[in-house]
């Protein structure tokens, strides 16, 4: 979870605006839409802070969404490829939705999907590390 840590200090040295941390509450409400449960580093990215405010972005034009966002804005797309069915819910965006990425649930189980570059990540945590450290090799940045 160090990732995720390193993000959102990251951030914060960069003076980038961010939203309080997620109450208990707001991740219940975000299981509920997706239908299961968030695996430890997502939680933890939100307890950190609840994403972005609207039209705040970080120095390479992403606006991570606060979970109020996500379940207003519900931007959900559902699809099928060789691993099966999934239902995708937009937590961030690039260039004011130019794609998105993704917490992506499939049976049951949640990753993360960047939409511009077809890229799943198994965790928040592999996704942070790699847009923090690597950003480059983001083919979508």
């Amino acid at each position: 979870m160090r990732a995720i840590r390193d993000l959102v200090a990251g951030w914060r040295a960069e003076g980038v605006v961010l939203e309080p941390p997620a109450t208990e509450s707001e991740l219940r409400e975000l299981e509920v839409a997706l239908k299961a449960k968030l695996p430890s580093d997502t939680r933890e990215f939100y307890r950190q802070a609840n994403g972005m405010p609207d039209l705040e972005y970080d120095r390479h034009q992403m606006s991570f969404w606060a979970i109020g966002k996500i379940l207003s804005e519900s931007e959900r797309s559902e699809g099928h490829d060789p691993n099966g069915p999934f239902v995708d819910l937009a937590i961030a965006d690039f260039l004011v939705n130019s794609w998105f990425l993704s917490l992506r649930v499939r049976n049951a189980s949640v990753t993360l999907f960047l939409e511009g570059s077809g890229e799943e990540f198994h965790d928040f945590s592999s996704f942070a590390e790699r847009y923090r450290s690597a950003p480059d090799s983001l083919p979508i940045l």
